[in-house]
């Protein structure tokens, strides 16, 4: 009886969500283990509409999505004290800055949209009650083992290429160098308000407060690696010209997140913390250091584009534009900004070499002493 449930709660969760996100979905991509609760997705091909959409950065383009292999374990018996478990092997995303930024509409994940911000927002939930309409609050099962699904990822890689200052795909000595991203041992879990890991009836039990639901999660990185690729053009075969800059290497990171919504309604707001936990060393040689900021330059011209289109300013079900749900990020480093940035102009060689560079791609530039 428990594995006939199992079975038709991940054939169910399949259909509806996962032929969404991935192409060309049927019931064959599941193979089910129905006596243990465990099941596999094999070799999966992502939709990058339905990610672009989700993801709603315009001045980003998703241009191809792998995962080699997914495991999902849901242990029917006890889905009330331990959370359904997600173990990917390796995810491959290919990012792209475009020449026109573009907003799209939720045309392919509306139906999960709708399910983030469902419901009523707080303030029709008060209304309803001074009415006089008796409305039934409550967290339940669905909703508890939502908010606790665990994901584990051995390894994420990322692939960003900006247009730099020119806004231009042609390529030149102004394309900065790409973003290459690698993340190791990522895991995903829901904690207690502490960011403890306990037992899921004891956190559940303390996330009502009110006529509100917190939820907490944590997200820890065992490793990040940042390195920039230069991009070949012209005809200089120089092996070192083209060399790989690294940026950050092996670097721990953690991400705690706070999310609260309104019992039976939408999310309304949201909080993150992203700490790197351990040093962070940054060594990079008079000739790297230019290829750096060049890619630096190139990313924040990227996120900080004046075409991008607006938001728009209606209000979802929920009651709360998206600008409004993001209530703050705040980021903690072992390494300051300024510590960092006497490592990387320390010298007077590193100085010219950087602003010769600059230059070169038709910035100017002049680095104080």
């Amino acid at each position: 009886m428990a594995s006939a449930f199992a079975e038709r709660l991940i054939t169910k969760f399949g259909e509806k969500w996962l032929s969404i996100f991935l192409k060309n979905f049927t019931r064959e991509h599941i193979r089910l283990h129905v006596l243990s609760g465990q099941g596999e997705l094999t070799n999966l091909d992502v939709n990058t509409q339905a990610v672009q959409e989700l993801m709603d950065v315009p001045q980003l383009e998703v241009k191809q999505i792998k995962v080699n292999r997914v495991y999902f374990n849901a242990q029917v018996t006890k889905l009330k004290s331990q959370p359904i478990s997600i173990t990917i092997d390796r995810v491959d995303l290919v990012l792209a800055e475009p020449e026109q930024a573009v907003r799209h509409e939720h045309k392919l994940v509306q139906p999960l949209v709708d399910l983030i911000s469902r419901a009523k927002s707080r303030k029709e939930l008060r209304d309803a009650k001074r009415e006089g309409k008796k409305e039934k609050l409550t967290y339940g099962l669905g909703d508890k083992i939502g908010d606790s699904i665990r994901v584990d990822v051995s390894h994420v890689h990322v692939a960003l290429q900006t247009l730099g200052t020119r806004k231009t795909d042609e390529i030149g000595p102004w394309t900065p160098p790409m973003l290459v991203l690698d993340l190791y041992d990522l895991s995903v879990y829901t904690t207690d308000s502490r960011y403890r890991i306990r037992d899921l009836r004891e956190i559940h039990e303390e996330a009502v407060i009110g006529d509100m639901v917190h939820v907490f999660k944590e997200i820890s990185v065992g490793q990040v690696n940042m390195v920039f690729v230069p991009v070949r053009y012209g005809e200089d075969s120089s092996a070192s010209r083209w060399e790989p800059v690294p940026l950050v290497k092996g670097a721990p990171c953690r991400v705690r997140m706070h999310a609260q919504r309104a019992l039976g309604g939408g999310l309304a707001s949201m909080d993150l913390d992203i700490e790197m936990t351990g040093a962070l060393e940054i060594s990079l040689t008079p000739e790297q250091l230019p290829v750096a900021v060049h890619g630096l330059i190139g990313l924040l011209a990227c996120l900080y584009r004046s075409d991008v289109p607006k938001r728009s300013q209606t209000a979802g079900e929920s009651g709360n534009t998206d600008d409004e749900v993001l209530r703050s990020v705040r980021v903690k480093c072992a390494v300051s900004v300024r510590d960092i940035l006497i490592r990387l102009l320390e010298s007077v060689r590193a100085r010219r070499c950087i602003e010769a560079r600059l230059q070169s791609v038709g910035i100017d530039v002049v680095l104080a002493e």
